[in-house]
């Protein structure tokens, strides 16, 4: 289900000048009301699955209510309507007033001091509409399957992808832009079966093309990509295949994901720490929410540090050493990874990940 709603008015807004902060504050509880309403169980109190759930539909003017979801989310505690909208209303007015200029208005200057969700119910309350988060900037790459679920930190793609382009302008970035967002590409959040999880592209010349593991055609096969096709034949008695690129994995069903989406060339672990990790984590939540099972390949301690944040109910959770020679001989080589996916598949009435290339 997709909550949308027709434009509020609140006295006489929509309005084209500056607001006090109870106004604007009236207003995003106005518009945030009908929302709460929506999503609240028959008994009146929205608790932590009825956000979540939310949280991965909202759309239109609904995305105002997202900030509060997923504070109450993070709380871990449930809310009547009444006193879910009391508390963003409450917000609304402290921030606005915080931020209105001397004469305690909030005009269009003032409200580019506000977080990311009180900017879009400002422009919101003065023109009707919630403007489109992926018009402009890096954001505007993001695959349409995925935009809903990336809406809340489509303000941070644009905020790490301006970092990105000011590095490229003196060195070399991996991957071009275009394939930053590859993966999603390849891979939509509803066709997710598996979820492969690498740490930054490749930083060599050539090589990173978007999906973690995967190189390019003719590019030569990277020692962990060769001990992984060592392992899938060895388990399933596939040929070791003379390319690395997994594009045919990522249109079945398996997303190749990185932590952080770029990097420096010959500097691996450049653009950790730079703004990527909000958003991959965004990623892997959107996974998390869905209802059919997903298998989580988690290589290596890095990947394995998710492994508390993973709905284990629905989803499964497959734990290996990572496959670089340094660590391929502790858990990876000869554990069988891949039949224990297709299994975990099988069992929840999902068709298997065809592995072959």
């Amino acid at each position: 289900m997709v909550w949308t709603y027709d434009a509020v008015s609140v006295g006489s807004m929509p309005i084209s000048t500056s607001m006090r902060p109870k106004q604007f504050a009236d207003g995003v509880k106005s518009s945030i009301a009908p929302v709460a309403k929506k999503v609240a169980g028959r008994d009146g109190v929205i608790d932590v699955a009825d956000a979540k759930k939310a949280l991965t539909t909202l759309k239109g003017k609904a995305v105002l209510a997202r900030h509060g979801l997923e504070a109450l989310v993070a709380s871990k505690h449930a809310l009547s309507v009444a006193d879910f909208v009391a508390a963003q209303r409450e917000r609304a007015l402290d921030v606005a007033t915080e931020s209105s200029g001397p004469d305690q208005r909030l005009s269009k200057r003032d409200a580019g001091k506000l977080p990311p969700d009180l900017r879009l119910a400002y422009h919101y309350l003065r023109t009707g509409k919630v403007p489109d988060v992926f018009a402009d900037g890096l954001a505007s790459l993001v695959p349409k399957g995925w935009q809903s679920a990336l809406r809340p930190v489509a303000e941070q793609i644009n905020v790490v992808g301006a970092f990105v382009e000011k590095d490229r302008k003196d060195h070399a970035v991996f991957p071009t832009r275009e394939l930053t967002f590859n993966a999603l590409a390849l891979t939509s959040l509803d066709d997710v079966k598996v979820v492969v999880l690498g740490q930054d592209p490749y930083p060599t010349p050539g090589d990173a093309m978007g999906l973690s593991f995967s190189v390019s055609d003719g590019v030569p096969v990277p020692d962990s990509l060769r001990n992984i096709f060592a392992e899938l034949k060895s388990d399933l008695g596939i040929p070791v295949s003379s390319s690395g690129n997994l594009e045919k994995w990522a249109k079945r069903g398996v997303l190749l994901l990185n932590t952080a989406l770029t990097v420096r060339s010959h500097e691996a672990a450049s653009h950790r720490g730079k703004g990527w990790e909000p958003v991959t984590r965004h990623i892997l939540d959107a996974v998390n929410a869905k209802d059919q099972r997903v298998v989580f390949l988690l290589l290596g301690k890095g990947a394995q540090k998710l492994a508390a944040s993973i709905d284990t109910d629905k989803h499964t959770i497959v734990s290996r050493s990572h496959p670089s020679p340094l660590s391929v001989k502790k858990n990876f080589a000869g554990t069988k990874p891949f039949s224990e996916m297709n299994a975990a598949l099988v069992a929840a009435g999902r068709t298997p990940i065809d592995w072959r290339l």
